[in-house]
């Protein structure tokens, strides 16, 4: 009898001990959940007018852009040509790209913003909203992607590179825009939506690095008229699809395009001259110093509508590289080669080949039987 009592008294034990194991389990369980749910909360910030939330970012930590060296951007294909918008989607973490390139780009901005500050910044009354939302985005964005170069105040933003300081509770001086392109190296553009004819409109800029447009001239156009009549094709193929894609556009889902041009210097600004159609040959460019005279310009270019506003703003990250980094991959070298070849013969020409073409694949032809070499950062 005392067996079975301590028997039953054992089973009792474990069992009252498994239920208590059980409610240990649900409890970390549920906290677990609860624990879950408040890491979602602090996930977002709330910007400046304390409506809108971003999501955190991961930090890229370095101290000093000098550090940076620029992304490798190649946007051209060996295959048949065929003319398209190219757009991907933006991973949000990686809106803006800083580089080694910052310090030497923002005094050239500095420059240009203060000399020709009717050239640079436009914009019309309607935007104000939509340029005030743009800057906002960017000041909750960069404390935290480059928390070393940039801090969020309570009243506005320092940039620990530059050492500015700028405060956005007072009425501005500047620009919203103007304010947002002296912060990173991209310049910015305001799409905005006119029920008169129903396109969007560059209806506000901040724009410092044009390539082969004059930013004045094409202040308040439609967007076809920004293209037209210049950029071959676009009228056939793509003059209403890209209006149907900017009516379109989320606001969660951002993207990136990428673009190329060739130019015969390193200069960011080139409003004028870059389409050279009809200047004859060049004889000053041979095969034999393309790699030293001549340069990759790559536009890096982002769309993401403004939740508030619903206005579009478009950022234009330019790069350029020397022709002898481009060619020192000889599959590269020889990828672009057969892209030059297969274009057709008006785009040929927008991309001034008939100015230089002849040296350029001469030379890359030459450079695709060499060995692949590292280029670099300076």
């Amino acid at each position: 009898m005392d067996y079975m009592n301590e028997t039953g008294y054992l089973v009792a034990a474990l069992v009252t001990i498994g239920l208590i194991y059980y409610r240990l389990i649900l409890l970390s369980a549920i906290q677990w959940l609860i624990f879950e749910r408040q890491q979602r909360k602090v996930s977002t910030q709330t910007n400046l007018n304390g409506n809108e939330k971003l999501q955190r970012i991961v930090p890229i930590l370095d101290k000093d852009p000098s550090t940076l060296k620029p992304p490798v951007y190649r946007p051209f294909k060996s295959g048949p040509f065929n003319l398209t918008m190219g757009l991907q989607s933006l991973n949000t973490d990686e809106w803006i790209e800083i580089d080694c390139h910052y310090k030497e780009q923002m005094k050239l901005k500095d420059d240009f913003f203060t000399k020709r500050p009717d050239e640079t910044v436009l914009w019309k009354p309607s935007t104000e909203n939509g340029s005030r939302e743009a800057l906002e985005m960017l000041v909750d964005y960069l404390p935290q992607r480059f928390p070393n170069m940039f801090r969020k105040t309570n009243v506005g933003i320092d940039n620990l590179i530059t050492g500015e300081s700028f405060d956005l509770t007072k009425n501005l001086k500047i620009h919203p825009l103007e304010i947002g392109s002296r912060l990173v190296q991209e310049d910015l553009v305001l799409m905005q939506y006119e029920a008169s004819d129903e396109f969007y409109h560059l209806n506000a800029q901040a724009v410092c690095f044009p390539a082969g447009w004059v930013p004045k001239e094409k202040f308040l156009l439609p967007i076809w008229a920004l293209h037209m009549p210049n950029v071959p094709l676009f009228e056939e193929k793509l003059k209403f699809s890209v209006n149907r894609f900017f009516s379109k556009l989320q606001e969660d889902k951002p993207v990136i395009r990428l673009n190329w041009f060739l130019q015969t210097d390193d200069k960011l600004w080139k409003a004028e001259n870059l389409h050279r159609q009809t200047s004859g040959q060049d004889t000053s460019i041979t095969a034999e110093n393309v790699g030293e005279k001549m340069y990759l310009r790559c536009e890096r270019q982002t769309l993401r509508r403004l939740p508030k506003s619903q206005d579009i703003l478009f950022t234009i990250k330019t790069y350029l590289t020397p022709m002898s980094e481009v060619a020192s991959d000889s599959a590269v070298a020889k990828r672009f080669a057969t892209c030059l070849r297969n274009l057709p013969q008006s785009v040929a020409n927008y991309k001034s080949l008939p100015v230089f073409g002849e040296a350029v694949l001469g030379y890359l032809d030459s450079m695709s039987q060499s060995e692949q070499i590292n280029g670099t950062c300076e």
